[in-house]
């Protein structure tokens, strides 16, 4: 009888005992957020159906530096450095912002950049765009989205 209470006691502790909570093993923290660019500048969300693309960009540099044309986004854009470091500039206003391992950005949208790399860097991008409309272009580029950019 004694054995019979015990096991029932155990099993009781058992059952009541509280499984480990979600809210103990999950962390979240914000890494950047804003209503301009890192440069000060407005965006817009185009109108009509959203698209959302993610996109991961690998630069290899092999020991030399990398300059991606100058472009700009007609689309809202943040992004994350997973390795390595990107320099960003701005054509007009001459800005530039070192990102670096670690670091969230959000990037200029309809303002001509470029972006220098000087090792091997990795980037998660986000894009908030729409249906038909591209997440970049270059400057060389004649183009309705091309024209909007200052």
């Amino acid at each position: 009888m004694k054995t019979k209470a015990l096991l029932l006691l155990s099993a009781a502790a058992v059952l009541l005992r509280s499984p480990a909570s979600a809210a103990d093993k999950i962390s979240s923290a914000i890494l950047q957020k804003g209503s301009t660019s890192w440069d000060g500048g407005a965006f817009a969300y185009p109108q009509g159906q959203p698209e959302m693309t993610v996109q991961r960009i690998t630069v290899k540099t092999d020991g030399k530096e990398v300059e991606l044309p100058v472009h700009c986004h007609p689309v809202p854009i943040a992004g994350y450095v997973l390795k390595g470091s990107v320099k960003v500039v701005t054509s007009s206003a001459g800005k530039s912002r070192l990102f670096k391992a670690g670091e969230a950005l959000i990037e200029v949208s309809n303002t001509w950049h470029k972006g220098i790399f000087a090792e091997d860097t990795e980037l998660l991008v986000f894009y908030a765009g729409k249906e038909g409309v591209p997440l970049s272009v270059k400057q060389v580029e004649s183009s309705f989205f091309a024209s909007k950019c200052r």
